[in-house]
């Protein structure tokens, strides 16, 4: 099966994301990583907790909570939301997504990575540095697909969303706000894609002009 999209956002106020040569992968180092580095991605470490894994952010303050579901949970100081993709489409169409495999590892830079696959997209998140990278994979359009695609993201928890930006969401909880922003989306060959983020409810939704 040949791959059709990868989007990218990021959930907090790091530096944008370029296209990366390998697109399963948010970033390469050309030399090997320093021991300050190594130390940084140890401490991003997603670790096993019952049938979750949990990863914290020192420089971001804030604790991430995935589980087998597909739900990840977001706790920032004494508040916390959740996100779960639950759907996609092209045009009117829609399905649900299917229960995910999870698996962790690091991404090409050794960051530490967390993956949710399925048949019919395919997510994960890279704790990088400054910012926790989440990544979705739609790897094919059906022949029958008629109209763009569409992701629909749901957030429980949170007091308020609002779009800042075509490529920005602001989610706040109890005086707490996280910036999901920076939305990139390529195509297999690496070429960019128009896409912007909408807030419906307590949805987002990912955009793509991909017809």
């Amino acid at each position: 099966m040949s791959l059709f999209l990868t989007l990218v956002c990021s959930a907090s106020l790091g530096s944008p994301i370029s296209a990366p040569k390998d697109v399963s992968a948010a970033s390469t180092f050309k030399n090997a990583p320093t021991l300050q580095v190594l130390a940084e991605q140890a401490v991003r470490e997603f670790e096993k907790v019952g049938s979750s894994y949990i990863s914290s952010s020192p420089t971001q303050r804030y604790q991430s909570q995935f589980a087998p579901s597909g739900v990840a949970k977001i706790s920032l100081e004494e508040s916390s939301f959740s996100l779960k993709v639950a759907s996609l489409g092209f045009g009117s169409t829609a399905r649900s997504t299917s229960t995910p495999n999870i698996s962790t590892g690091k991404d090409a830079a050794g960051w530490p990575k967390l993956t949710y696959s399925r048949p019919e997209l395919s997510e994960w998140y890279v704790n990088e540095r400054g910012a926790l990278h989440h990544w979705l994979q739609v790897p094919s359009r059906p022949k029958s697909a008629e109209g763009n695609l569409w992701v629909k993201m749901n957030v429980v928890g949170a007091d308020h969303i609002r779009t800042l930006s075509d490529t920005a969401v602001e989610v706040r909880t109890e005086g707490t706000k996280l910036t999901y922003r920076d939305l990139k989306v390529w195509d297999a060959d690496n070429r960019p894609i128009p896409a912007r983020l909408e807030v419906s409810g307590q949805s987002i939704y990912f955009n793509v002009q991909d017809t």
